[in-house]
Parts: structure tokens; C-alpha cells; sequence
């Protein structure tokens, strides 16, 4: 997960630094550059899927990766076979 993370945020122009996956906040901060990253594309299903994962890795509700999940499944339905 953490590649396709970093992917998504590479090509949002995010960059992460040395520390910033060992950080307490990190999770929060990522999850709020992959928001961001999906405001600036709702369509790209990997974004969605990669805060649906993150999401769901840091257990804060079922409901917000299951709605992240749809969403990636909505906007690439090939992928949901």
C-alpha cells in the first residue's frame, strides 16, 4: 500500500520527507494530502483507493475506507470483477 501511497502523492506534487512516515500526525497528514489530491482529480481511482487503505490500516471507520473504496470502484468499475 505504502507504494501506490507514494505514488499518488508523487503525482499530486506532494513530496514526503525522511521523517514523515514515523511521525505520530503522519497518517493524518497523509490523509489529508490524499484529500487533497482527490479534490484536485475525484476521478482517479487510486487516490480514492489509497486513502480507502489508509483509512482502513489506522482503523478510524469502517465507513470512511468503505466509502473511499466505492468511490475508487465508481470511478474504474473494470477493476471491480
Amino acid at each position: 500500500m505504502l507504494a501506490i501511497w507514494a505514488d499518488a502523492m508523487e503525482s499530486a506534487g506532494a513530496r514526503i520527507d525522511d521523517a514523515g512516515l514515523s511521525r505520530p500526525d503522519s497518517y493524518k497528514k497523509a490523509a489529508a494530502r490524499m484529500k487533497e489530491a482527490i479534490r484536485m482529480e475525484p476521478a482517479n481511482p487510486h487516490y480514492h483507493f489509497s486513502l480507502g487503505n489508509l483509512y482502513a490500516e489506522t482503523k478510524s471507520s469502517a465507513g470512511l475506507s468503505d466509502k473511499e473504496f466505492k468511490a475508487a470502484l465508481a470511478a474504474y468499475p473494470v477493476n471491480a470483477r
